[in-house]
């Protein structure tokens, strides 16, 4: 766990700059070209047109591993995957996959854009970091390389119906949080869930749910699919703090300044080095930037943070499709012309 964790952190500090998303099969093409979408509350959803209502699909939970253009498959070593569906058509139509992913890069949801102190000798912290959900017409299986069966007898009607509650979901999950947080456990007491992560994971599960929910039948899964978990315990309820105060903000913009100095001390450390310099930042105030407001909190110092790789379960019960929230309508596809890292 404690290799794992170093790990992790190297990456938690910033010290890469790329995309979570890295499903890119075209080299030298824009986006445009490789057909690769993004669904925003502003580009919504005609990328289902050219899907046929009596098609069936095979629904895949398909992973890759985490900043694969990067480390290549050495992150799959510990088991930090990032993670998206594909939809298979068993009538030689497209092929389809989607992913939740961070833009314009990982280390964006981490750390702000710039902090500069104003003539008043205060803080002003800028952030530039949202979600995108993304949506291929073609599966690049070399970078898909671990998938799993889930759901079978999906028709491309209900594939439409899917793709039309997508943008919705980015419309109601416009940042990334990497993580939950959780209070710290006291001898038998249940833990507390104060903030729920939003990651590729949640949106896999969450589409997983929504097939299920138009009739998708289940594949016959031996055991729940495991996913990767990032959990911080505090031992405080999570406060949001007052950006408009003058002091508190002060204190958030010396909190991040720390942390972008031990991303450039840390060019010149071991990881070990890295890991101590930043459980020191957890035995005191730590501050998280959730859905365009911040937190303070307290974290655990016996278990400040978990990273989890666990079975989690998949949707059982009564179906009820009346319930999902979608879109009204399609307005034709807007691609963002960037060139994918």
């Amino acid at each position: 766990m404690k290799i794992k964790l170093i790990i992790f952190f190297v990456v938690f500090i910033g010290l890469i700059n790329i995309s979570i998303s890295e499903n890119s099969g075209c080299v030298n093409g824009t986006s445009e070209d490789c057909g690769i979408y993004f669904y925003t509350y502003e580009t919504i959803c005609s990328f289902s047109n050219s899907i046929r209502d009596e098609d069936e699909y095979e629904l895949y939970y398909v992973q890759a591993p985490l900043l694969y253009a990067t480390y290549g498959n050495l992150l799959e070593k510990i088991n930090a995957y990032h993670s998206g569906i594909a939809l298979y058509n068993k009538n030689g139509g497209p092929n389809i996959s989607l992913d939740f992913f961070a833009y314009p890069s990982f280390e964006n949801t981490l750390l702000p854009k710039s902090i500069i102190k104003d003539e008043n000798g205060n803080y002003n912290i800028t952030w530039d970091t949202y979600a995108l959900i993304e949506v291929t017409n073609y599966i690049n299986e070399t970078y898909w390389n671990k998938r799993e069966l889930i759901m079978y007898d999906i028709t491309g009607s209900q594939v439409k119906q899917y793709l039309n509650w997508a943008p919705y979901y980015n419309k109601t999950h416009t940042f990334y949080n990497l993580f939950g947080i959780e209070s710290a456990s006291l001898k038998n007491d249940s833990s507390i869930i104060y903030k729920n992560s939003f990651t590729c994971d949640d949106f896999v599960w969450e589409s997983f749910n929504i097939f299920y929910q138009l009739g998708g039948s289940m594949g016959g899964v031996q055991s729940d699919p495991p996913r990767d978990e990032i959990t911080l315990f505090t031992t405080v309820k999570p406060t949001i703090v007052d950006y408009n105060n003058a002091t508190e903000r002060n204190l958030i913009a010396t909190f991040y300044l720390d942390l972008m100095d031990l991303a450039n001390l840390g060019k010149n450390q071991t990881a070990l080095q890295i890991f101590n310099n930043l459980i020191s930042l957890f035995n005191g105030s730590f501050y998280c930037f959730i859905d365009g407001v911040y937190y303070k909190m307290n974290l655990s110092k016996q278990s400040p943070i978990s990273f989890t790789y666990l079975p989690s379960p998949m949707p059982t019960g009564k179906r009820d499709s009346s319930a999902i929230k979608k879109v009204d309508y399609c307005r034709s596809k807007i691609p963002i012309n960037d060139q994918k890292k």
